[in-house]
């Protein structure tokens, strides 16, 4: 996590106000070791106004890659989702993290729009 990230999911923890966002941990059962989490929250489509579930971070500890953590933590996201009645459910992924976007095109993820930048000298 970078610092506006922490900064915005600290932000969130402290306020009371919980209606539009969940936090969901991942735990080993047999232990209680934190493995990962997920923390999504409502959104508004930018094109259509349309309330959505964004999923702003997911992070997986060491332990927990590669046994399912990040596939369980998004489908408790997606129930989240549903609970709330939204239709579509949406995340950002770096270009390059080709481990996370395998992950997501693999559980049903597919490309929505294309951000572009370009350094101004």
């Amino acid at each position: 996590m970078n610092a506006a990230e922490r900064e915005d999911l600290m932000r969130a923890l402290a306020s009371s106000d919980s209606e539009g966002r969940a936090f969901l941990i991942a735990e080993r059962p047999s232990d209680h070791q934190r493995l990962g989490f997920i923390y999504v929250a409502t959104a508004v489509d930018f094109f259509t106004g349309e309330e959505h579930a964004h999923i702003k971070d997911i992070v997986v500890a060491r332990e927990g890659e590669g046994h399912g953590v990040a596939s369980s933590l998004l489908a408790a996201a997606e129930d989240w989702a549903r609970s709330k009645g939204y239709g579509v459910i949406t995340l950002s992924v770096f270009p390059g993290n080709e481990r996370a976007r395998q992950l997501y095109e693999r559980v049903g993820y597919d490309t929505d729009v294309l951000r572009m930048l370009k350094l101004l000298e």
